[in-house]
């Protein structure tokens, strides 16, 4: 196992993103657009910000101008329309539909200012551990924000040593691009968000290395609408990790 030298007392934050991320977070259909998530069932009722009424029908949301109506809007999960100057979404969780309303105007994204992160200072926050792989078939309980659990693949676990001393043993999901990981932090103590995602390569040798400047915030940190998954247990840091996305700032609070 090996880690990290250990971190200066005090980090210095930033508000500078790439132009990319803040697009994907601020632009007029990002992330902190995102005005509802409304579940469907098979009656048909109007949503927040979206035209007409809607339902559940199969595997995908219909909505129609008027009740009883021919269908105007067939949405698939993950199929988009626009309407009114906002895009209508399809989503699916654990087979049940909800829409998805984004809107340039949504309160989410028009009190947004900016996104606090901690300047790099590289290497300082890289940790490398030992990847063990679960057993074929063993599963996890996820919690998401709302307070939904559902199963979910085990897919392993990296064994870490953090700056100072913390040793932790965390849950990491496979994906397209090696592995992730969600995780919470010391930081939280301090005004930053209350957990946070971070991306990780694939396994080498058995090895899994993790930077921790990577780390960014979740969309529900940009709208309460978001179904994030929340941190495993074992996930659950002491360890403030000064490094990567903070909090997200704004211009005033957003009215529930």
């Amino acid at each position: 196992m090996t880690h990290a030298s250990s971190p200066s007392p005090s980090a210095t934050l930033t508000t500078e993103v790439t132009p990319e991320r803040w697009a994907q977070v601020a632009g007029p259909f990002g992330l902190a657009s995102l005005r509802i998530t409304q579940w469907l069932d098979d009656e048909a009722r109007p949503v927040d910000g979206a035209p007409g009424l809607w339902r559940a029908e199969g595997s995908c949301a219909v909505g129609t101008l008027s009740d009883g109506g021919a269908p105007e809007w067939v949405l698939a999960p993950g199929e988009t329309a626009e309407a009114g100057g906002r895009v209508l979404k399809a989503h699916q969780r654990d087979g049940v539909i909800a829409l998805r309303v984004l809107d340039p105007m949504a309160e989410s994204r028009t009190t947004l200012t900016g996104i606090e992160r901690f300047v790099d200072a590289p290497g300082r926050w890289v940790v490398s551990g030992r990847f063990v792989p679960s057993p074929d078939g063993a599963t996890r309980t996820v919690q998401s924000v709302d307070g939904t659990s559902r199963s979910a693949s085990l897919d392993g676990t990296v064994e870490i040593e953090l700056p100072g001393g913390e040793r932790a043993n965390l849950v990491v999901s496979r994906d397209d691009d090696g592995f992730s990981l969600v995780f919470a932090d010391g930081i939280a103590r301090d005004g930053g968000h209350r957990f946070r995602f971070l991306g990780i390569g694939p396994a080498v040798d058995g090895v899994i290395t993790l930077d921790f400047s990577g780390a960014y915030l979740p969309p529900c940190s940009f709208s309460d609408h978001y179904l994030c998954p929340m941190p495993a247990a074992s996930n659950r840091l002491e360890t403030a990790i000064t490094a990567g996305e903070r909090r997200v700032l704004r211009a005033g609070p957003i009215r529930r």
